[in-house]
């Protein structure tokens, strides 16, 4: 059984699709607002964009400040993965 979705006013979408460079960029956002953060594993297979252009926009998107990362404490060996989230679309849209 899947989670339902939470509301994202179709207003915010139009204005998030309008001010960022693209519609990965976009897709990556609204799946972040949606899920209220994901690990970049979970965004690849939510957004259905390849591994790699997931993993150079989020890296564009954290340098633009669109997007925040906080690391995952795990115990496996190996590095720690990042736990991603989008800021409010009011700062995005006060930009």
């Amino acid at each position: 059984m899947s989670r339902p979705r939470s509301p994202i006013n179709k207003n915010i979408e139009t204005a998030v699709n309008e001010l960022l460079d693209s519609r990965a960029e976009s897709r990556i956002y609204i799946y972040l607002l949606r899920k209220n953060g994901a690990r970049s594993d979970e965004i690849i297979r939510g957004t259905k964009l390849h591994p790699s252009t997931v993993r150079e926009l989020l890296s564009k998107m954290y340098d633009k400040k669109i997007i925040y990362r906080e690391k995952i404490k795990t115990e496996t060996i190996g590095k720690n993965p990042f736990l991603y989230g989008a800021i409010s679309p009011v700062i995005l849209l006060q930009r």
